[in-house]
This record gives C-alpha cells, structure tokens and sequence, in this order.
C-alpha cells in the first residue's frame, strides 16, 4: 500500500522540488537537494537519504533533505530525489535545480501586450463558444494572422483592428509577437507565409515588415487549384498534419492569403503511473449522457482559483509550457464560465496560488488530486461574423476597408478582408499533447460578392474549459471546452 501511494504522489513530490520558493531553501543550499553541501546534488545525497530512512548514518542538512517542503524526510523525499537524478541531462550526474518562475513579471514581453492579449483571447472565446459543444481555438495563430494583416490597414481600419486585437497600439503588437515567436522552442513552433496573385503589386513596405516581424515568406501563385493544393500542404507540413486541410477554393476576386500555422508536441513533465494513476473512469456530459472514458489521475502543486472556477496546471516536459485544466464551479457550465471571462479571470488562471506557508517558516507547495480525461478536439470556424462583433467591421467592409498598405495604388474599398477561416485539433493523452491550428485571411478585390492548503480535488469529469500557456510569456496559446467525450 505504501508502494502505491508512492507512485500516486511521486509527480507532485517532483513538482514540489522544482517549484521551490527562493528564499525558502537554508543558506548554505546554494544547490536544491545538496544535503552533503558539496555544492552538487547528485548520487551521493540520494544515498545519503536513503540510508537515512533506513535508519543507517547522518543527514548533515536535513532542511536541504526535506524536498517536498512536508516538514520531514521520509519515502517522498527519497522519491523525488531519485526522480531529480535521473531526470538531470547532465552527462556528471550533478544538476542545479532552480525553481521554475511562474511571475509573469520576468516575462520578456510587457504588461500591456499580455492584458490584450487576454482580452483577444477572451472575446473571441465568448462569440465562439457553443451550449453542449467542444470548441478549440488558437488566439496566438489568429493574432498572428491578423497582425500581419493589419500591418497593410491604414485609417480607421487600423485603428478598428488595433481595437478589436487587445487595444495595443500596432508597432508594439508586432514587436511583441515576433519576440514571442523567437523565443519558442522546438515544442511550439509557428509558421506564416503569404500567398499573392501573380502581378498584384504588394508594396515593398508590406512586405519588409511581413519579412522582419513575422518571418513571412511570400509566394506568387496564380490563385487556381495549384494555390489551393500548395496552401494546404504548407499547412499540413507546419501542422505535423493535426489540420491536414485548410481551404477548398479561393475567391474568383482573391488577391493575397496571409496564413499563419502553430503545432505544439510535448509529453508530460511528471509521466502517469499507467498502473495506478490511469483509470477506468465516467465523463458527465453537458447534456447528462455519462460515457466511459480513461481517467488520468496525478498530484499537482499548481492550484488555481477565482471566484468562478477551480483548477491546475500541469507541465510539460520542458516546464515553459502548461495544461491548464479549469472546472466551472456546480451548476455553471464551460460557456457560462466564458461568458465571465475577461483580463483579470485569464490572469487569475494563469497565476497558481502561492506555496503554502509552514509554521516553521518553510514553504510546501499546494496538494491537488487532479484528474484530465484523455481526449481529442477538433474545430473549423469561420470567424467574419465574430470579427465584425468584436468591432473590426471596416476591415470587411467593400466600401470602408483601407489596405493601401499592402498594395501599390489601392483606395479605400478596393481591398478587403473576404474570409478568416480558422482551424484547430488537439489529443491530450498519458503521453502527452499534440496540438494545432491554422488561420488564413483571405483578401479579396471590390466587385464581386463573398460567401487553503488543504489537498483540494479538481477532476474534470464534467464539462470544463482548459488552456495550453506559455509560462515564460504568460499567454494562452489555445484556449477550448470539453462539454463532451
């Protein structure tokens, strides 16, 4: 028995360790876990534990023993140190653990571009969500084609667009999404490229900001078949093939496509205990149904909460991203939860409660049984109607658009935005998650009509609303609802 609770609380413990609170640790602990203090964690200290618990020789630190802040060394302690080895890519055997930051102050970006990016997310989620339907979408994959978008608008078609996308002035938007963008690793990885008609005549400061904030290529294309074909299989390739298929046609009036793709792949920081952590178990769904499915159950250290929701946040393997799982609280369902959403609920769900303070001035992080159902999403919208309701009516408008931007010798109204069509597909299992999505904006020419720290429980066993984050940028990457399974 004593085994198996091992196994249940081993990626809490794990988590413990790493999320140690600066400040917390003695003095002399210049590294976490050097309880022989010769400035290494390594084989030597989980020796020395172990013998410990056994009963056999000294702990010559026991506060630097004590890794998941319980107050005292035992099993746990012994476990995450085991886990801390082997889980150091250093050849030595030696690593320097150092807490993972979740402060969205030592983020590169500024407050300003996360707050509207949070309202972006926000806004579109609630025009997008439906009653007793699941719904994925990528805000950062429609940002990013937006912008680029944008970057050709003048007037008040840019300033409705600034509107619509957070409220951040433009020059520090882009600025902001290509710092993003550089700093992504392997795991997340974006993509935009534009498509324009052979001889339409971009101007050459279009495409100098496309190039230097966004990493566009450009193609020239004839915009028949061959431009379909190529566009979706651009897309299928930066997809790792989540969203295979993109577009069917392009417009008899199209003259450029602006496209952005994402693809997320990452397995689970703290792996599952396939034989005792994953479960048979039951989703409720939205309309009462109860359906079978595999229940994957862990101990995380990462408690959300507001007035509205509980949740946790589980890392992936390189611990920059995060799921977020959020449970509405009883009697709200995931689309009422969205209807509340706005800057400071998405803050609240990006920002775990602090570790919990010990009598003996230690810290522990928080205890939560945490449950996510393995589950696969997919979604294709087309997002014009809830553009325009978000205020970027003028970008749409054949009589009001000015994109005199993009293109040599275009008037207001010669040039608009026909379609942004907008796809997304998502598996979540004991492995991991692999993620996608696409946005294409499709610009058209005028004339031609357009179709406590007490253990809290959150298991998402019935509808919920879960995010994957980027924990260095605080940003929501893809933000969706599980109403069934």
């Amino acid at each position: 028995m004593e085994l198996k609770m091992l196994k249940r609380r081993l990626a809490a413990c794990f988590l413990a360790a790493m999320l140690a609170v600066p400040g917390a640790l003695p003095a002399r602990a210049a590294v976490y876990g050097d309880v022989d203090g010769d400035g290494l964690f390594d084989i030597v200290d989980v020796l020395t534990i172990r013998k410990w618990i056994h009963g056999v020789g000294k702990l010559p630190d026991a506060r630097a023993a004590d890794l998941d802040r319980s107050g005292t060394v035992d099993i746990f302690d012994l476990a995450v140190a085991k886990n801390m080895l082997v889980s150091s890519d250093l050849s030595s055997g030696s690593v320097k653990m150092t807490p993972a930051h979740t402060d969205p102050d030592t983020a590169s970006t500024t407050r300003e571009f996360r707050v509207g990016q949070y309202t972006f997310a926000a806004e579109l989620m609630k025009r997008v969500a439906a009653e007793g339907e699941n719904v994925l979408i990528s805000p950062y994959s429609a940002m990013m084609a937006l912008s680029m978008t944008n970057a050709g608008a003048r007037g008040e078609t840019r300033d409705a667009m600034d509107a619509a996308l957070g409220g951040v002035p433009h020059d520090l938007l882009i600025g902001q999404l290509a710092t993003v963008r550089e700093a992504q690793t392997d795991v997340f990885k974006t993509a935009n490229a534009i498509w324009v008609k052979n001889g339409y005549p971009l101007r050459e400061t279009f495409l100098d900001t496309c190039a230097r904030q966004f990493d566009a290529p450009v193609y020239a294309a004839p915009f028949d078949q061959s431009t379909v074909d190529d566009i979706n299989k651009w897309v299928r390739s930066r997809t790792d093939r989540m969203v295979p298929h993109l577009i069917d046609r392009l417009a008899d009036n199209a003259m450029v496509c602006l496209v952005d793709a994402v693809s997320f792949d990452d397995t689970w920081a703290a792996p599952y205990d396939l034989e005792n952590a994953v479960l048979d178990g039951v989703f409720t769904c939205a309309d009462g149904t109860e359906v079978p499915i595999t229940a994957m159950h862990s101990q995380e250290t990462y408690y959300l909460e507001s007035a509205y929701a509980t949740g946790f946040m589980r890392p992936y393997s390189n611990w920059r991203y995060a799921f977020v799982g959020i449970l509405p609280k009883d009697g709200m369902t995931p689309e009422g939860y969205i209807a509340r959403l706005d800057a400071d609920e998405m803050t609240k769900m990006m920002t775990p409660l602090p570790p919990i303070e010990l009598p003996d001035g230690g810290v522990r992080g928080w205890d939560v049984h945490a449950m996510i159902p393995a589950f696969s999403s997919r979604t294709s919208l087309m997002l014009n109607d809830v553009l325009i309701d978000m205020g970027m009516g003028p970008a749409f408008s054949a009589d009001e658009a000015d994109f005199g931007g993009m293109a040599d010798g275009v008037a207001p109204g010669d040039l608009y935005i026909g379609e942004v069509l907008h796809k997304t597909a998502i598996d979540v299992n004991t492995e991991g998650t692999r993620a996608a999505a696409a946005t294409i904006v499709e610009m058209v020419e005028k004339g031609i009509a357009h179709a406590d720290g007490e253990p809290v429980s959150v298991i998402l066993d019935r509808p919920f609303v879960y995010m994957i984050v980027d924990r260095a940028e605080a940003l929501p990457l893809f933000i969706g609802t599980v109403d069934r399974v």
